[in-house]
């Protein structure tokens, strides 16, 4: 009974241990840990030379109408205007 017990707990110790490396990996990787916790995550990204929103909203939910997705960074970001630049950290919608 002690032993497996012992080996009940360590088997939960490893399924843990990977969902986690799972887990941090998808962060590092720039995806979202959304769908493996199904909890909304805020994602960012930084401007390079020569995007715009339009470019971006294409990234970020290429099936939907950018326009749609451009007007969610501007309010997210607060944005006054189109103007971006590099370096610039965004945050961006949740993907639909």
């Amino acid at each position: 009974m002690l032993v497996s017990a012992a080996g009940s707990v360590a088997a939960t110790a490893f399924a843990f241990t990977v969902l986690a490396a799972v887990a941090l990996g998808a962060s590092s990787a720039g995806a979202s840990t959304e769908s493996l916790f199904g909890l909304a995550e805020s994602s960012t990204v930084v401007v390079g030379e020569g995007d715009t929103l339009w470019d971006i909203a294409q990234r970020v939910r290429p099936f939907e109408d950018p326009r749609r997705t451009v007007q969610d960074i501007v309010d997210l970001n607060g944005l006054s205007g189109s103007a971006l630049e590099p370096g610039q950290e965004l945050v961006l919608p949740s993907v639909s």
